[in-house]
């Protein structure tokens, strides 16, 4: 059975089908299958707000996970001067994944989010301080009070003012490297992806099914499960009622890079549900 064949019959995905009538065009790159062939495992690697956490907590018929963490990782040269200065994540003793054994010999994946989106989960990601404390707690510890009484440029009290810091290129931020290129991770420093494919959050069953179908075939399953790490304190599951006319201005012109590679835009994506990152190149700072 074909993979398009076997996702087509999958009990998670039939009422997705029957709406869509029929498989989109550019859903699957033409040698998906071929690439994954020979590989026994896949792992991937959590891009920051994309779904990772749901991903990794996918468990198969059998009850194993079906799929390996790689952590918030990136492909960076692990001997990149100041690495852990422009991607500091805490509790992650590794900050490349290069030289991790189950890179070198696992099928290995991640998935992106419409910047657009992935933004409003950033900031909401919980009441207090959003996703690695980017909000007050970060501002205090990397922006202290000025001299004189003067204020901060950003107080990051409302989703707006966030925006406007993370469009603002002198602005330092708590991840420099996030700001640079959301999805820098799966990019070396050459600026080339060091993994084939990217599935897209917003047809998270659909990818999550073709990555396992891919590897294991039929003979592991990817049992259905309620969301995980979802921001509750957002008032609306739409992204769209969070940005002004300026926001959608700064977002477009700030993350161009991102909405073009990846088919996104603040009306949506387009079709592709996994993405072939081999031919993009981007130009990171390090």
């Amino acid at each position: 059975m074909t993979i398009i064949a076997f996702l087509r019959s999958h009990w998670v995905l039939r009422d997705y089908f029957s709406r869509v009538g029929k498989m989109p065009k550019y859903f699957i790159p033409h040698d998906f299958e071929k690439v994954a062939q020979g590989f026994s495992s896949a792992s991937f690697i959590h891009i920051p707000k994309t779904g990772g956490s749901y991903i990794g907590s996918l468990r198969d018929e059998f009850g194993n996970r079906v799929f390996h963490s790689l952590g918030h990782s990136c492909c960076l040269d692990p001997n990149t001067p100041n690495i852990k200065k422009y991607w500091p994540i805490e509790k992650m003793p590794h900050t490349s994944c290069l030289n991790n054994s189950r890179f070198k010999k696992d099928f290995v994946f991640a998935m992106v989010r419409n910047p657009f989106d992935m933004l409003v989960s950033y900031y909401y990601h919980d009441s207090q301080s959003g996703w690695e404390s980017c909000r007050l707690n970060s501002i205090t510890r990397l922006h202290p009070q000025l001299a004189n009484g003067q204020k901060r440029k950003y107080d990051f009290s409302t989703f707006e003012s966030f925006i406007h810091a993370f469009c603002d290129p002198d602005f330092l931020w708590h991840k420099p490297a996030l700001k640079d290129f959301l999805f820098f991770q799966i990019f070396h420093n050459s600026g080339d992806a060091m993994i084939p494919f990217v599935g897209k959050y917003e047809y998270i069953d659909f990818c999550s099914n073709a990555f396992c179908n891919v590897i294991y075939g039929n003979s592991r399953s990817v049992l259905a499960q309620e969301p995980v790490n979802t921001g509750r304190v957002r008032k609306s599951k739409d992204y769209r009622v969070f940005y002004t006319d300026k926001m959608i201005e700064m977002i477009n012109q700030k993350c161009a890079l991102e909405l073009e590679m990846f088919g996104y835009s603040f009306e949506g994506t387009d079709e592709r549900a996994i993405v072939d990152v081999r031919p993009l190149k981007v130009k990171l700072i390090y």
